[in-house]
């Protein structure tokens, strides 16, 4: 991005938007059996609305298409978030509709590559670059 200003300028608003009007949760869930993937997601989301205070007692949580196999299964496994705290349910929502869930879906991959790079399986390399006192050709970690 250091050669598109356009693309920085976009991503550090990205970024003031998560800073300035976000709070980040993480669940790290099994990727198998996929079914499994949207009561995991409520059982971290019932653990992150149980311990931490926010200013707005009335929650619109939002969930993309796919992360229950059924209308019937996400209602069921609603019950269990429904008895901590008020919230307003949208289950099987389109990020190109509702624009929080691309946000959501960027920081999800965020928190992913650096939880992958924490554990060793991936590496980020660049070009050392004019100027930087190394062949400016040469991969170096970041």
């Amino acid at each position: 991005m250091d050669r598109n200003p356009q693309q920085a300028r976009t991503r550090e608003l990205l970024r003031s938007v998560v800073r300035d009007h976000c709070r980040i949760g993480v669940v790290v869930a099994p990727d198998r059996p996929r079914q499994l993937l949207g009561s995991e997601a409520l059982l971290g989301l019932k653990k992150i609305l149980s311990i931490n205070e926010f200013r707005s007692g009335l929650h619109d949580i939002f969930f993309d298409r796919g992360i229950f196999d059924s209308s019937a299964a996400s209602q069921r496994a609603a019950e269990v978030l429904r008895t901590i705290q008020p919230c307003s349910l949208h289950f099987e929502q389109d990020s190109v509709q509702v624009l929080g869930l691309q946000a959501a879906d960027l920081i999800a991959h965020t928190c992913a590559t650096m939880l992958l790079a924490e554990l060793g399986f991936i590496r980020k390399k660049v070009k050392a670059g004019a100027n930087s006192g190394y062949d400016p050709n040469l991969d170096m970690e970041l």
